[in-house]
Order: structure tokens, then sequence, then C-alpha cells
């Protein structure tokens, strides 16, 4: 998780810290003591693509901020996030057809969500809504983890009466199926359009069978649009 949150966006910091470690090398060495020295560098990442690691896992468990999740190789991580990249961009696709711009929603981990879907997006972390981090109160003698830790409830949002308060997928739910066929034909919701629904396929590129059910607001209570 350190070479996901963190070094990443350092990148081009240490590619500049790296080049003039060469430079250095070249200057007093030569160049063919320096082109060793880059190569070392560049060839010392590759091994992590695959899952191998040079430095000790003490040390690497030591460097792990989440304290509450179960420890990660670097490439478990990519794994893991791709997928969740690819259900953040579903889901925005999905509300992207489901909704109008103007139309909004409260999220807990937004994502790619408001990037696809283009609809107003009222993020209970607040990573894109500074009255959510002026408003929530911080617990000193609490242990939270950076991130989506420090977060307002739904209710946070009553004021800006978001359109729609949930969306579900029901993976291997599409038409034909007992599931489906019984939510379209005896459901309150989407008989009386509080509800609407779009089935995707992944053969049409989505990543999996399925359908998205999204619900408007009835005005009672507000919700999370966060996948159930």
């Amino acid at each position: 998780m350190f070479f996901w949150r963190f070094v990443v966006p350092a990148l081009p910091f240490f590619a500049v810290a790296g080049g003039e470690v060469v430079a250095l090398v070249g200057r007093e060495r030569g160049t063919r003591v320096a082109a060793l020295v880059c190569g070392v560098l560049l060839l010392g990442s590759v091994p992590d693509l695959f899952g191998v690691h040079l430095t000790p896992l003490t040390w690497r468990k030591a460097s792990q901020f989440r304290w509450r999740d179960p420890f990660m190789t670097e490439r478990e991580i990519y794994v893991v996030g791709n997928e969740r990249l690819e259900e953040w961009i579903d889901r925005g696709k999905a509300l992207g057809a489901l909704t109008s711009p103007e139309e909004s929603g409260v999220f807990y981990a937004i994502g790619a969500v408001g990037y696809y879907s283009r609809m107003v997006v009222h993020d209970q972390c607040g990573l894109v809504d500074r009255e959510v981090v002026d408003a929530y109160v911080f617990d000193e003698n609490k242990l939270a983890l950076p991130g989506h830790d420090p977060a307002v409830l739904p209710s946070f949002f009553d004021d800006r009466e978001p359109t729609y308060e949930r969306l579900s997928f029901y993976e291997g739910e599409v038409p034909g199926s007992p599931l489906f066929d019984a939510v379209m034909e005896y459901s309150p919701d989407v008989n009386s359009g509080r509800a609407r629904v779009l089935t995707v396929y992944e053969a049409d590129g989505w990543h999996a069978d399925g359908s998205y059910l999204l619900l408007r607001s009835d005005g009672k209570g507000v919700g999370s649009l966060s996948i159930d």
C-alpha cells in the first residue's frame, strides 16, 4: 500500500533525483559506470511487477499505514486496484445512462464516478467538498485511517436534496432470470417509476453481466449511492 498511495505521486521527483545521481556518477566515474547505475535503478523495480521484492518483508510491513487491513504485496494491490477501477468506471457509466447532469447523489467512495456519470456528486469523505472537511469533528483519542475514515453521514446532505438515494448492482440478473423478471413485474418502485433499471453485459465491455437499479429519493431520508 505504500507504493500505491505515496510512491506513484512522487515518481517525477524520484526521476529527477535519480537523474542527478546518474549525472554525478558520470562526472566522477565516467559514462560506463553511470550507465550501469542507471540500469540498476531501472531494473530494480521490475521484480515488483511479478510479485518479487528485493526488500525484506519486515520492511514492507513496517511501511503499511493501513493497519486495519491485511498485508498485501504491491502486485496484489495493483490487481485489486484495477478491479475496483473497473467497477467504479462501470458505476459511473451506468449512472450517466440513467441520470442527467443536473441530478445528484451522495457517495462514500467516489472513485471515477463523477467523471463518467457527469452528475452532481456529494462526497461523504470531503475529497471534493470543503464543507465536509470543515464539519467533520476529529477525535484525537480515536485511532483512524487516513482517507475514508473521516466521513460524514449521508444525512449531512439533507438540505441539498439529492435526487437519488440508492444504487444496487445485481450480478447475473438479466432479462429472463427469475429475480429480474419478478422485480420488473411486481416491484412497486419499478412500476411507479421511482426506480430506474439498466441491464449490462460483459460482452459489451462491462465488468460483468447484470442489472443496475437506481432508486430516486422519496424525500424521507438521504442514502448513499455507493454500490450495495
